[in-house]
């Protein structure tokens, strides 16, 4: 980055004598800079040290190159930042890297470091770190080790330990900083801060559950973009700019306000509460010393404040295109709707073909026109799309996407229920409609109805006719509830599996032939009550739901009820659902591979062992020994998981039958060994006594460390004379 020194103008005058200012105490200065420079070193630590990196690959012309680090761990608590770059040059040690005040970046803006500060930070974290540089010379690649250490005069001094050829390294240089205990997550937390808004971000290592918690954009324009979440009107008044990716907090009073009205400064206001982030170029805007802040320069504030007006311009002209791309006033206003609590404030007005959106429909109260709803029927949050609730009258609407409008100008008492089910048949998305229905007997009072509801826009808000949807065809049998009239009494039902009762539950086909003709698992309806179809035996919907864990393997994905009327007409393709039961019990233990749970009952704890090992099933490889204490366990919980799922399965079947007077037990009970998980929990427990402990501290993240306790302890069971010894010489070495 190019730095400004400023030119100096010096009127001298009549000079008797010149003294220089300069450095009297080195160390001091170095304490200076090491101590009170950085407010939270471990975070300058993690935007410096990358981003020089990164400067690097600028330098060798490799930008597309991720730099990699590796996060501290249990077994290694260092934190390494590699990159691929030119390396580092003896000739530039020595009058750059070990320099305050030097650098190779000032020349142009094409990267980020430039104070000659960055690559000393480390000091104000520890005392001593590592510098490994790779560089081709005469036809070998040269790996020299540095450590950087604050030695006896309190200055610092980095010493050359190693220099040697080698074969196996790419270009380049590594820095090693050891974490200090319990620092771990302080890194990870500043890496994600520091460049997660880089172009080519750093390849993180040795951090398997590592994300960049990546949000989506609402809006973004030339240099801004506003992130999914919108506004926040507890949030602190600030945005963000990215220098180079790298962001830094804009609090609202770093800026000038003067002169900006009311208005203006309620918009602006208002836009500091969103997630906004101002992009800037390398050297757009200058820095403080410790690269913690933008410094806030008359001309750095003027250019920030002009972003922002640019910002809401266009901000303001994203929003007002989304609206006229509707392709209604409806639409317009659905989608005014979603947006409109959050930028309302910011927006003035809002057009969909020169009409003002508001997000309402407009009042209709002293209109003629009698208004009725109609919801599709839902029963537990299950939508039968065959049927819809009968209407009523309702004193307005609500503008919504699942919401269509009708205007009524059948000459009904009630709007046609025949188009209706046509309306709700060809549109799948809606859930409600409401119908405008004009008066009934007086012409000259419909005829002025139709007239307000068309200078009310109707047509603008993509309002049809009633008359404008075909009348569903008519069915024999007597009528039901949200069908048609003439509708016909279904034979042959699906069951939804939800709800507790017969009018929840049970969903008519409309395909009556499929009784003879169809195939699948049933029972017999009366009422749309069940009941077994060899015993007569009236069972509950309740325990029918409880099958719902073995929809996947049922045909057709379905239990079917078929009219006890029509028993006798039932076809070859059916099967019992008891029997199919039976039958699928025994498949569900021929298929089980070991063991099933003794204490399945026990969910709690059966639970707790299941989330535990599978972290442990991954890694099993870092156990020494398969056969000890611990590997049974893990033995057990893998056989326990592959399981789980028929373990279920078979509850369920046994739990069925328990309800009937059928008595059936699934072979499980007998045919399959069994585990002991409660007894096999508390001999874990006692064996690796801190384990539970490890496990509430480090969680999921530390499973090597936590193997390394474990071995330990098998390794003193096996000086007891437990397990093979032979197993342990290389531990034991």
């Amino acid at each position: 980055m190019k730095l400004n020194l400023g030119d100096v103008e010096v009127n001298r005058g009549q000079v008797l004598g010149v003294n220089k200012f300069g450095i009297g105490d080195e160390a001091v200065v170095v304490s200076i800079l090491r101590h009170k420079m950085y407010s939270n070193p471990i975070k300058t630590i993690c935007q410096e040290v990358p981003s020089n990196a990164r400067d690097a690959h600028r330098e060798a012309g490799n930008d597309e190159t991720p730099i990699e680090i590796i996060m501290p761990s249990a077994l290694d608590r260092n934190f390494y930042i590699r990159d691929f770059g030119p390396g580092i040059s003896p000739h530039r040690v020595a009058n750059v890297f070990v320099l305050y005040g030097n650098s190779t970046k000032r020349n142009d803006d094409d990267e980020t470091g430039g104070f000659g500060l960055g690559a000393k930070c480390p000091f104000s974290y520890v005392d001593t770190f590592g510098v490994t540089t790779y560089i081709p010379e005469n036809g070998s690649m040269i790996q020299r080790d540095y450590i950087a250490a604050i030695d006896e005069s309190n200055i610092g001094e980095l010493s050359l330990v190693s220099e040697q050829a080698i074969t196996d390294e790419k270009q380049g240089t590594k820095i090693t900083i050891a974490c200090k205990p319990n620092d771990e997550k302080e890194f990870v937390k500043w890496v994600r801060v520091a460049c997660k808004y880089w172009g080519v971000r750093p390849v993180i290592r040795n951090r398997p559950d590592f994300d960049w918690e990546d949000r989506e954009r609402s809006y973004e324009g030339n240099g801004w973009f506003i992130e999914t979440g919108g506004y926040n009107y507890y949030s602190e008044q600030e945005v963000k700019i990215l220098l180079d990716g790298i962001p830094y907090r804009v609090a609202w009073d770093n800026l000038s306000w003067d002169g900006y009205d009311s208005d203006n400064l309620e918009k602006y206001s208002r836009l500091f509460k969103f997630p906004l982030f101002l992009e800037f170029n390398t050297g757009e805007l200058p820095m403080t010393a410790n690269r913690e802040e933008i410094d806030y320069t008359d001309e750095a504030i003027i250019m920030i404040q002009d972003k922002l007006e640019e910002v809401l311009k266009d901000l303001t002209d994203k929003i007002s295109k989304e609206i006229a791309t509707a392709s209604d006033l409806w639409e317009a206003n659905i989608k005014w709707n979603s947006i409109r609590h959050q930028y309302q404030s910011l927006v003035d007005t809002v057009e969909w073909n020169g009409e003002e959106v508001s997000g309402y429909f407009p009042k209709l109260s002293k209109i003629g026109a009698k208004l009725w709803l109609f919801h599709r029927n839902n029963s537990y949050g299950v939508v039968d799309k065959n049927t819809f609730r009968k209407g009523y009258a309702s004193h307005g609407f609500q503008i919504e996407k699942s919401a269509k409008v009708l205007i009524g100008d059948e000459k009904t008492k009630t709007p046609n229920r025949r188009r209706l089910k046509t309306v709700f048949a060809e549109n799948e998305d809606v859930s409600k409609i409401y119908v405008l229905s004009l008066p009934l007997d007086d012409d000259a009072k419909r005829a002025e109805t139709a007239k307000e509801l068309k200078d009310a826009k109707m047509d603008d808000y993509g309002v049809e006719n009633i008359t404008a949807y075909e009348k569903a065809k008519i069915q024999k049998g007597s009528s039901t509830s949200g069908s048609t009239s003439g509708y016909s009494m279904p034979q042959i039902w699906q069951n939804t599996l939800y709800g507790s009762s017969g009018q929840d539950q049970w969903v008519s086909t409309e395909d009556n032939d499929m009784i003879e003709d169809g195939y699948g698992v049933y029972v017999l309806l009366l009422s749309r009550e069940p009941y077994l179809a060899s015993t007569g035996e009236k069972i509950s919907n309740y325990t029918l739901s409880e099958l719902q864990k073995l929809a996947p393997d049922l045909p057709n994905g379905t239990i079917y009820g078929i009219a006890k009327r029509k028993a006798d007409k039932v076809g070859k393709g059916w099967i019992k659902l008891e029997d199919w039961l039976k039958t699928k019990a025994d498949e569900i233990v021929k298929a089980v591979d070991g063991h099933i749970v003794k204490h399945e009952n026990n969910h709690l704890l059966f639970n707790n062992v299941n989330n535990h090992a599978k972290n442990y099933i991954k890694n099993k490889n870092l156990l020494t020994c398969p056969d000890g204490i611990f590997g049974k366990y893990i033995k057990n919980s893998e056989v326990a998981q592959n399981n789980t799922d028929s373990q279920q399965k078979l509850r369920n079947i046994d739990s069925f039958f328990k309800m009937t007077s059928l008595k059936y037990t699934s072979k499980s009970a007998t045919s399959l060994g069994s585990w002991d998980i409660e007894k096999d929990y508390k001999e874990l427990m006692a064996t690796y006594s801190l384990l539970k402990c490890l496990w509430d501290s480090y969680g999921y993240h530390e499973i090597e460390a936590i193997y390394e306790y474990i071995n330990y302890i098998d390794s003193k069971q096996m000086s007891q004379g437990y397990g093979p010894e032979e197993e342990f010489s290389a531990l034991a070495a």
